[in-house]
């Protein structure tokens, strides 16, 4: 075999064995922006050259033109492949589905073209043997297929061109490379069309050596394929989550779009979308980083509050090795805000309902009490009173029974604020005009009150009259003003009582320390008093029955008003801190 010949068909084979290598390299990093496009496109290279190569072999003219039909498969597919692994490694919006389709049937018309040459004559309109080659006369369908391939070529160069434009300069060799690597052919090529090279002897294969070159090149010298497309496959750009790919010195190698919006971002002027993260610190781009106390690990989520506490994020890092060993770091900002804020509700709703729990059983307890002591107390009551009845007037029996009597009313009058609690009480519902019965508490109490503090009180005008037991809310009234007196007596502080109409709705109502009611049109009475407060740890107690801040009182009397708003489908709520006095709503429904 001619030596020529031979170095052709080596060189072909050696360029079909490095295409092979390329598409296994690309094929086993999928996930690659433009990975699969850049290994298909490797397959038709390895088919153009195993054909070229059998092209070149000494045999029959139109064996050879088979070969050389056989070659256009490869021919007419490698531009296409290269456009869509152009667009796909830039990442442009217009390598999807439909392109696919428009590319590949450009590739299809010209293999057509090339297939049915035999008829037309329009792609080879003759050929002629030249030494141990065959020469192809080059008709106008085949110049259409050369322009429309080097459309192809030069839109997907644009492409890189652009890309290579916007990345950060610690990835222009990878771009370079693939430039270079996917010129070198097209160059050898149009170099053998304008006659560069001795008749027959094309330089395809040669041209593709030197792109394996620069492609090994792009893969050792700057992880091609490796460190940051690997990591950009992992993450997906379209996930809601900010990730970041940081080196092994800490600095920011790639971004997605979400770690765009994250706040307290600083941004340079002039950038666009994540350029100007590249290359930078983390705490260059997020001032608030430079407060996270420790890195973050990968099983337990670090909290970081920013932008004035509106915002809360949690911070996750994992380390992950290229097939290099070169090391680098994902790290994912997530926002847990709304995450954070339903836990914090859900917390508060959890102790609503332990609270809500405790109460009843409290009830259950009260109820039972209440009822055994009422039988009790009947019994001693009308012995007593059988008693006095039977002594003589004056003796001392009869002041016996009078003070056994006397004792037991008192003891009755507990039992009616335990069943006041439960809200078992029987109610007796009748229109209430609710400014008239505190007024009608506060001059009852007037004398009592006028000693140990100022009371003051103010009304709307023209309030409506609710439906309620009248006995029961007077109780309640009076509860709450008798508190706020012993809050204020020892410095003889001020009580304002208030009494007015209100509007709630849901949220209103789940802000109340106890609520009954559903959203609507309210009566309310209001008590503040000047004095001490309640620290925090005493309010989830205040309505159980007996319990008191005070070394006096029985501690029945906001229990007793707890009951009371909940048979009448009511809602009440404490405003209190320690030394800024005590403010106490109650609303009553209208309807």
């Amino acid at each position: 075999m001619n030596p020529a010949v031979s170095l052709h068909i080596g060189g072909q084979l050696v360029a079909a064995g490095l295409s092979v290598w390329m598409a296994r390299l690309a094929f086993s990093r999928p996930l690659v922006p433009g990975g699969r496009a850049f290994g298909w496109m490797n397959v038709a290279i390895t088919w153009w050259c195993l054909t070229g190569a059998l092209h070149a072999v000494p045999q029959d003219a139109h064996v050879r033109v088979l070969w050389a039909t056989l070659q256009v498969i490869g021919i007419s597919a490698v531009p296409p492949l290269w456009v869509l692994f152009a667009g796909g490694y830039a990442r442009a919006p217009w390598a999807g589905a439909s392109a696919r389709r428009i590319l590949f049937i450009g590739a299809l018309l010209m293999v057509g073209a090339a297939a049915t040459n035999r008829w037309h004559g329009l792609y080879w309109p003759a050929t002629r043997p030249a030494g141990n080659f065959l020469l192809y006369e080059h008709g106008p369908l085949f110049w259409a297929a050369v322009g429309w391939n080097y459309a192809l070529l030069l839109a997907g160069a644009v492409t890189l061109l652009r890309a290579l434009r916007l990345q950060h300069r610690a990835f222009t060799g990878q771009v370079a490379a693939l430039v270079g690597a996917t010129l070198c052919p097209w160059i050898g090529n149009a170099l053998y069309l304008l006659g560069a090279f001795a008749p027959g002897f094309e330089p395809t294969s040669l041209a593709f050596v030197a792109s394996a070159m620069l492609v090994s090149w792009g893969l050792y010298s700057h992880q091609l394929f490796n460190l940051v497309p690997a990591a950009r496959a992992a993450i997906f750009e379209r996930m809601s989550d900010a990730v970041f790919v940081l080196d092994g010195s800490g600095r920011i190698v790639d971004a997605n779009a979400a770690a765009g919006a994250l706040p307290g971002r600083v941004t340079r002027a002039g950038a666009r979308g994540m350029d100007d993260a590249i290359g930078r610190y983390p705490s260059e781009l997020l001032p608030w980083w430079r407060h996270v106390a420790q890195p973050p690990s990968p099983d337990d989520p670090l909290p970081v509050t920013v932008a004035d506490g509106e915002r809360v994020l949690e911070l996750q890092a994992e380390t992950f090795l290229d097939p290099r060993g070169s090391g680098g770091t994902l790290l994912w900002v997530r926002d847990a805000t709304a995450r954070r804020k339903a836990e914090l509700e859900r917390a508060v709703l959890e102790k609503k309902l332990h609270e809500q729990r405790r109460i009843e059983s409290l009830t259950v307890m009260a109820a039972g009490l209440a009822h055994d002591f009422n039988n009790l107390l009947t019994a001693i009551l009308g012995n007593a009173d059988y008693l006095a009845a039977t002594v003589p007037e004056r003796s001392e029996q009869q002041a016996s029974a009078t003070a056994i009597t006397t004792a037991a009313q008192h003891a009755a009058d507990l039992v009616t604020q335990m069943v006041a609690f439960t809200g078992q009480g029987r109610t007796i519902a009748g229109p209430i005009a609710l400014e008239d019965a505190v007024s009608d508490v506060i001059r009852a109490l007037s004398r009592t009150l006028g000693e140990r503090a100022m009371v003051t009180h103010e009304s709307e005008p023209h309030l409506p009259k609710l439906s309620g037991d009248t006995v029961q809310i007077r109780q309640a009234v009076l509860a709450l003003l008798t508190n706020a007196v012993d809050a204020v007596a020892a410095r003889h502080g001020t009580v304002e009582v208030t009494t007015g109409r209100e509007t709630l709705d849901a949220g209103a109502l789940a802000a109340a320390t106890f609520s009954a009611a559903r959203p609507g049109e309210f009566l309310f009475v209001d008590v503040k008093d000047d004095g001490p407060g309640m620290p925090a740890d005493v309010m989830p107690r205040i309505f159980e029955p007996f319990f008191s801040t005070r070394n006096f009182g029985r501690g029945l009397g906001l229990a007793a008003v707890h009951g009371i708003v909940r048979s009448h489908d009511g809602a009440i709520r404490f405003w209190t801190a320690p030394g800024q006095g005590t403010r106490v709503r109650v609303w009553w429904p209208l309807s």
